[in-house]
């Protein structure tokens, strides 16, 4: 089953760009070969909303949640008109203590509000090569929402296609990866 409509189509585009890679058929298609997958459980999604627009409001951030011993092991930061928002995984075990340190540290990092989602996992695609092979984002992210998986935050490197889902959906988002990219 494909993602989305003209996947088929899209599929093959992407596979006439790839470089260094050699796709494997699977049940009549090819799926792509990516170096493997990482999957995050027992996490927590703090959503920090419009810091301060100066450079080293993000870094107080961090500072401040360090302080406290809480680990941030996954960061995306959005730009908003009214300041960047920073959406974090921490562990879930760590949330009540980042949530008590951000709340009151609140108004001297400028923060406008804080939101959270208790429990959430995180996945990650990661490479070789990346950087060489257009449209991965855009497959891994169709192959999860055609699977019904809701994508709370996004975080893409040279090598690595990471976003953060409701933990109740993991196993779902873990199948729905395995039928679209050969995974070691």
């Amino acid at each position: 089953m494909y993602p989305c409509e003209g996947f088929e189509t899209f599929a093959r585009m992407v596979t006439a760009m790839e470089i260094n890679w050699q796709p494997v058929t699977c049940v009549g298609r090819e799926k792509i070969e990516i170096g493997g997958l990482i999957q995050g459980k027992d996490l927590a999604l703090i959503n920090v909303l419009c810091l301060p627009d100066h450079q080293d409001a993000v870094a107080e951030v961090f500072k401040t949640l360090g302080t406290q011993a809480v680990n941030v092991q996954l960061a995306a930061q959005t730009i908003c008109p009214d300041g960047p928002s920073l959406a974090l995984g921490v562990a879930a075990k760590d949330l009540p203590t980042a949530l008590g340190v951000l709340k009151a540290n609140q108004d001297r990092l400028g923060i406008q509000s804080i939101a959270h989602h208790p429990r959430v996992a995180f996945l990650a695609v990661h490479g070789p090569h990346f950087r060489e092979r257009p449209g991965l984002g855009a497959l891994m992210f169709s192959t999860l929402a055609a699977a019904g998986i809701k994508m709370l935050a996004v975080s893409t490197s040279i090598s690595t296609l990471s976003c953060v889902i409701e933990a109740e959906r993991l196993e779902a988002a873990v199948q729905a990866l395995q039928e679209t990219f050969q995974i070691p």
